[in-house]
């Protein structure tokens, strides 16, 4: 983002992506915009530079459902807290009946986005590629108005950057920049993953420059996933290309010639974990399954057997079921060292026992879960699964800087994975940015509104909300969870401590008794030796006053109550 020199002081508004505020003057910094509506507002505002918009009708597109005065009491409320979250330099363009972000002072990604896509030949598109880094910042349900809005904004801007690297794929191509344009395209893959036609040029690059191994990879991937996302099979062109590839690559032919879909078993039906903050797409298992493809007359090798039958059982979640899934997955390993997916398994599963309560050893579990993550991550850095199993040992490791990236590059290839959704929304709690979470556990349920793991999700947002001192709100998403899943540790421990909070003593005492009955040993303190007793000011500041209330609800039962009688 390019800024006015003249200019000492000025502030990004990044809004592709992410949202971020920076002030980028002598002093540089970040500063946190803590409320949705002003996170909304900042969006509108800088979406609109140098443009005066009437208060009326910034109030009615945040407040739509409230009365003129109301609405604008709302609103001269929200700048009073931006001015005190940005500074002074906030009051420039905040005029009695209009609201103004000039571009000299206030600079976003949006407009130098668009800016490059004016500038013709490559150097305007080789820009505007660098700057689109996501999609446009949706900081969640505002009103129905603000909703619809965001909503056309984001759909225009990513139809634009669509075009884009489409464009610079072509120039690249044409000056012979093959291996920049395959980056180029793998971002225009995570723009549009289900496009055949970038899947073709993806091929194609991929053939390029890296061989026809990786081509062949790549159409597998190609296969597997419109079956999956679509039901539907590779279209004319696609399969033309890799007759092609199959023709004229010899080493090519026993991988990419005709391939036929299998039908699958169903292999994971419970994939969210029992008290735990730990759930898999199916998207996710039928990834790992290798041998839902394969090439006419061909049997399955042992190796994907083994992984195949390590999933079945994993998905059983007892006791035996997950050693028996160990075994087989060590047992693929040896057929094929480097297997991703077999690694993938075993990390899987060591996190699954940690979070059923079955592990002897928490610590440890997580540690080896997360080596061999990162060794499947290696081996295949693009591999959904062990990115995100791998985000959620860092997240357990306290490592949640990590954890959040791993999420952020999953939902780069899946923008509508609700699990990467949902945990990251919970790993920004933990550094401090509770009021983020919510957004990101309202995407996981729009994306899949009956998803097995909608009580683990309910749970993160009711946390979230207790970390925001919204303890009404805390009670209804916490309820949700347990009615889903009633034997939640922590959903129980943290309904005690909202009814705690709110000084509903009776209910807190109720609350108390269940968690008591149905876990005994459980301490308050076990809250505190989560995700590697991370220590963020904020965050911890929250979480101890948590604890306290955790303990208040224990401490008010009675000993026949406290022995589970």
């Amino acid at each position: 983002m390019h800024g006015d020199s003249g200019s000492t002081r000025w502030f990004c508004i990044e809004l592709l992506g992410h949202f971020r505020v920076t002030e980028n003057g002598a002093a540089k910094r970040t500063i946190r915009i803590r409320s949705r509506r002003g996170q909304a507002l900042i969006a509108y505002l800088a979406m609109h530079p140098s443009r005066a918009i009437p208060r009326a009708k910034a109030a009615a597109l945040l407040w739509e459902d409230q009365s003129e005065a109301r609405s604008r009491h709302s609103l001269r409320q929200l700048l009073t807290e931006l001015r005190d979250e940005i500074g002074p330099l906030f009051d420039a363009g905040i005029e009695k009946e209009t609201l103004e972000f000039s571009s000299r002072i206030f600079k976003s990604d949006v407009s130098d986005f668009l800016e490059y896509t004016r500038k013709p030949g490559s150097t305007g598109t080789k820009s505007a590629a660098e700057i689109y880094t996501g999609e446009l910042f949706d900081p969640g349900p505002v009103s129905s108005s603000y909703d619809d809005w965001i909503s056309s904004e984001r759909r225009k801007l990513h139809a634009l950057a669509l075009h884009v690297f489409e464009t610079r794929i072509g120039h690249l191509i044409a000056g012979e920049g093959h291996r920049e344009a395959l980056s180029v395209c793998e971002r225009l893959f995570t723009l549009d993953p289900l496009s055949e036609a970038t899947h073709r040029r993806l091929i194609s690059l991929e053939a390029e420059v890296n061989g026809a191994g990786s081509a062949a990879k790549r159409a597998k991937e190609l296969a597997l996933l419109l079956r999956k996302e679509l039901g539907v099979s590779p279209e004319p062109q696609t399969a033309e290309l890799l007759a092609s590839l199959a023709a004229n690559r010899t080493s090519v032919k026993a991988t990419i010639a005709r391939t036929i879909p299998v039908k699958s078993p169903n292999l994971i039906r419970r994939v969210a974990f029992a008290g735990a903050a730990l759930a898999c797409t199916a998207f996710l298992i039928v990834a790992v399954t290798i041998g839902l493809h394969k090439t006419v007359g061909e049997e399955y090798p042992s190796h994907d057997e083994l992984v195949t039958l390590g999933f079945v059982e994993a998905a059983k979640t007892s006791a035996s079921s997950e050693d028996k899934a160990l075994s087989l997955f060590r047992k693929a390993l040896a057929v094929n060292p480097d297997s991703a997916s077999a690694k993938t398994g075993i990390g899987r599963v060591l996190l699954q026992r940690v979070y059923d309560l079955r592990s002897a050893n928490r610590e440890r579990d997580i540690a080896v879960s997360a080596e061999i993550l990162s060794e499947a991550v290696k081996d295949a850095p693009n591999y959904i699964p062990a990115l995100y199993f791998l985000s959620i040992a860092r997240k357990n490791q306290g490592r949640f800087e990590e954890s959040i990236a791993l999420l952020e590059k999953v939902l780069r290839f899946n923008p509508r994975h609700a699990n990467a959704h949902a945990q990251l929304g919970h790993a920004l709690l933990f550094l401090g940015r509770a009021g983020e979470t919510e957004q990101h556990i309202r995407k996981a349920l729009a994306y899949s509104p009956k998803d097995e793991g909608l009580a683990i999700w309910y749970i993160f947002a009711g946390q979230a909300d207790l970390h925001l001192a919204r303890y009404a709100h805390a009670v209804e998403w916490l309820e949700k969870g347990l009615e889903i899943g009633p034997e939640n540790p922590i959903g129980l421990a943290l309904l005690a401590a909202a009814h705690v909070l709110q000084g509903e003593n009776a209910k807190a005492a109720a609350t108390a008794q269940k968690l008591r009955q149905q876990f005994p040993d459980f301490a308050a303190n076990f809250i505190r030796d989560l995700h590697g007793g991370y220590t963020h000011p904020e965050f911890t500041l929250h979480r101890n006053k948590i604890i306290a209330a955790v303990q208040t609800a224990l401490d008010s039962l009675k000993p026949s109550e406290l022995s589970g009688q």
